[in-house]
């Protein structure tokens, strides 16, 4: 997947487990990521410049109008940096840990309500800053955050005709991932980068042109209804028929001619699959016919 990277960072959208990145495009300068109902994710934050960064920053994370956390991290190393991994923090006896967020159907404004420029997106913003005056503080000074961090889903007006199947927006999912804190107080610096990133599902991505719409409408339907896919046809199963032609006198005339009756049969030879019950009594040539046409299209009569 393309990475969005301005200046000296880069951010993604992972897979909570894997920690491997949505697919991105990129239109008119702007990142769209591919993202699936349900599907619990983790906000990635690396630095990918070669430039000594000697000063701490402080990144502030903001998913659909929800400010999700605030940390920061010193960086004085040339080289590149491993991925940080944010979303919502959660303290329990005491222990942080950092909670996944997760892709979810919203719920939906009446007409009437403010609509969004384009409310099939979802969006994420990351503004990085230079932080200032650092000191550490002590616990009994430090708000910690809760055991059950939340954040509804937003809520989605200006849809119109549109599918609402096709939206999703984020929430707080299960996955938990530790990690370590210092607790400090700082003054926030000068704005360094603004990231911005836009989620939706495929079919989403495609009624906003982003991604072009299948032209085979049975493609389009699968990728409609990605839950109603059968599943893959093994190839011992994959039988093509064999095409048989009949033919039948079926009058003979005084002066010895005939009229002939033709039609034509599709055989399916099931020798080779495996049989329902093993005591079945089978013939091991057997064959299965089926009537290929219609009778009307199927039948020709010659003299």
């Amino acid at each position: 997947a393309t990475m969005v990277v301005s200046g000296d960072f880069r951010i993604e959208l992972v897979e909570a487990n894997s920690k491997i990145a949505f697919k991105e495009h990129t239109k008119d300068n702007e990142t769209y990521v591919e993202v699936e109902p349900e599907a619990e994710y983790y906000l990635s934050f690396r630095r990918v410049g070669i430039k000594s960064l000697d000063f701490p920053i402080k990144v502030i994370f903001n998913v659909d109008g929800n400010e999700l956390c605030s940390t920061y991290v010193t960086y004085t190393s040339t080289i590149c940096n491993e991925p940080l991994y944010f979303g919502l923090t959660k303290y329990q006896n005491g222990k942080y840990s950092e909670k996944a967020l997760k892709f979810v159907r919203p719920k939906f404004l009446n007409k009437s309500s403010t609509a969004e420029t384009n409310p099939m997106i979802g969006k994420v913003t990351a503004l990085i800053f230079e932080m200032k005056n650092i000191q550490k503080k002590n616990s009994y000074d430090f708000i910690n955050p809760g055991e059950n961090p939340e954040m509804e889903a937003k809520k989605v007006s200006g849809l119109g005709n549109l599918s609402k199947t096709k939206v999703v927006r984020s929430t707080v999912g299960e996955t938990e991932l530790p990690f370590s804190t210092v607790k400090t107080t700082s003054t926030k610096g000068d704005l360094l980068q603004t990231i911005n990133m836009n989620y939706c599902t495929v079919p989403g991505l495609m009624e906003v042109g982003i991604l072009p719409k299948p032209t085979d409408v049975f493609e389009n339907y699968k990728i409609l209804n990605p839950k109603k896919r059968l599943p893959e046809v093994p190839d011992h199963l994959r039988i093509q028929p064999e095409r048989k032609k009949i033919s039948k006198i079926i009058h003979e005339g005084d002066n010895a001619s005939s009229v002939i009756e033709e039609s034509y049969r599709e055989t399916y030879d099931l020798t080779n699959l495996p049989s329902d019950d093993e005591n079945a009594d089978v013939e091991s040539n057997s064959y299965v016919e089926s009537n290929s046409l219609k009778e009307i299209e199927s039948n020709s009569l010659k003299e």
